[in-house]
């Protein structure tokens, strides 16, 4: 990487730098190394190992690919994941500061959001919690803060900001026609 990547070369004084953070289950024979029982979407009972990838779609270029055991679950592996992207990818805290680090709702837990905003990334992510989300809606009943989204059968509002993030940071609800209604209603 340290030759012939263009995410080292990338200019951080007029673009943002798209970090993707995903984990994917690799089914494996149940004696394979790393083997473990674990969540495999769809299958009951398997076995394998879970490999975190962080990519940067922009250029196309994968930069870190490690391999955990079967029974690792995702939101466990996102501190020692990107600390190893560090160490591939040095960035001073104003380049972490223009680099958005993407993910799915697997790793957004609170104590997550908290570290990568805490090492001064910008985050993308689904809460982990649909429950936390929920209420979360309920907490917005001004009528003018909901937008309709036009291609989708949902609603989009700036959620009132959670207590252990600090300020400054603009996170959103989504909710569908019946929570929107619910929510509008206290």
């Amino acid at each position: 990487m340290q030759q012939h990547s263009r995410t080292l070369r990338h200019d951080f004084r007029t673009h943002w730098l798209l970090l993707d953070y995903d984990l994917t289950a690799l089914l494996a024979a149940k004696g394979a190394e790393g083997s473990e029982k674990g969540y495999f979407s769809g299958h009951r009972n398997r076995y394998g190992r879970q490999l975190v990838r962080i990519s940067a779609p922009g250029y196309h270029e994968t930069l870190i690919s490690l391999l955990y055991l079967g029974s690792c679950l995702g939101f466990t592996t996102l501190k020692s994941g990107m600390q190893a992207l560090e160490r591939q990818l040095p960035m001073e805290r104003w380049q972490r500061q223009r680099t958005i680090i993407r993910s799915d709702a697997g790793l957004g837990t609170g104590e997550n959001v908290n570290w990568l905003l805490w090492r001064g990334y910008q985050v993308l992510t689904k809460g982990f919690s649909h429950t936390r989300a929920a209420v979360r809606a309920r907490l917005i009943t001004d009528p003018e803060a909901w937008i309709r989204d036009p291609d989708r059968e949902r609603w989009i509002a700036r959620s009132v900001a959670p207590r252990d993030l600090d300020g400054g940071r603009i996170s959103t609800c989504c909710a569908g026609q019946q929570m929107m209604a619910s929510a509008m209603a206290h």
